[in-house]
């Protein structure tokens, strides 16, 4: 079974690229989506990461701040 999730916030840090040993790509970066308003106002925060060629090639992208949708 599988769910889908969107996410819509801002890049809590700059991304940071990695090599697995074998040689794979991954992106990782977190993602801040503000909840609720005033007082009631909370942060949520989601790990994320991109495999593969479109992990080198977003990587300069997603810097701390960068509006987002996943």
């Amino acid at each position: 079974m599988y769910s889908t999730c969107i996410i819509a916030g801002r890049a809590g840090r700059d991304a940071e690229l990695r090599a697995t040993p074998s040689g794979d790509s991954v992106l990782a970066f977190s993602v801040a989506v503000d909840r609720g308003w005033g007082d009631n106002k909370r942060t949520v925060w989601f790990a994320v990461s991109v495999w593969g060629d479109r992990a080198a090639k977003l990587a300069s992208y997603i810097t701390k701040g960068t509006a987002l949708l996943i």
